[in-house]
């Protein structure tokens, strides 16, 4: 529980501490789908910026994702394939990132796991972000947004209004006209929204979220000027989550 409570807020490093006390009880469990969720899960969190840690995680990962097959659990497949797209966004490795996010939202859907598809989808989102390709990550996000409210997961939901804001700021910095405006004060409520979510639920972003948060925040304050984004913000924080998706489906 320590390693994944690790890895869940992002220390990748500290995570992957404990993977030799629990590869160590891995032999003593009697359960072949736990030894796979082990395996895939513990896997995942061992690998390591140096190539003996890449190597080891990945070996575990794949012995995981061996036994699920030999099972025949489609459900494990997805989950092992949703773990390892997250592992390589970490480490930027956008092929590897694309191919397991579509190789488990492809198995999610054809299981009609909707919570489920709702993770790798919001990664292939952050992927085509990061690409510049902004239509595609904004119609994903939209998607993962409906989904995540659909069933209360509002850090998850917030996580995505903020991409939603990063995606109308880098708009913003494309406009030549009084769109700009816009775009920026659209940003400055789609932060605001987020921001009430976490404190109303409680929900924390993650480590490696932070740094292009705190990073864009300040660009989008900066941009917006101080009355300006006061009023966009004081936008946001009125609006519950029906009311944000209202407003981000005009986005």
């Amino acid at each position: 529980m320590k390693a994944v409570a690790t890895y869940a807020s992002g220390s990748l490093a500290e995570a992957g501490s404990y993977h030799q006390e629990i590869n160590s009880l891995i032999a003593n469990l009697g359960h072949s789908f736990l030894k796979a969720m082990t395996l895939v899960s513990f896997g995942a969190v061992a690998i390591s910026p140096n190539a003996d840690g890449m190597k080891k995680g990945w070996e575990s990962w794949k012995n995981g994702m061996a036994m699920f097959r030999q099972g025949g659990d489609f459900s494990g497949l997805a989950f092992g394939h949703q773990t390892a797209s997250g592992v390589a966004f970490i480490f930027k490795i956008p092929a590897k990132v694309q191919y397991h996010a579509e190789r488990s939202l492809e198995i999610y859907d054809e299981l009609g796991d909707a919570h489920g598809a709702n993770i790798p989808r919001s990664r292939l989102a952050d992927l085509a972000r990061q690409r510049g390709e902004l239509d595609q990550a904004t119609s994903l996000y939209k998607q993962v947004v409906i989904g995540w409210r659909n069933v209360g997961q509002y850090g998850a939901m917030a996580r995505c209004l903020e991409c939603l804001a990063f995606i109308g700021h880098a708009r913003a910095m494309m406009a030549r006209d009084e769109s700009q405006t816009q775009w920026l004060r659209r940003s400055v409520t789609f932060l605001s929204v987020a921001a009430a979510l976490r404190q109303d639920h409680n929900s924390p972003m993650n480590l490696f979220e932070r740094p292009e948060y705190v990073d864009e925040l300040a660009k989008i304050k900066e941009a917006a000027g101080a009355r300006g984004f006061q009023e966009a913000w004081n936008a946001g924080q009125s609006m519950d989550p029906d009311q944000a998706i209202v407003f981000m489906q005009k986005f």
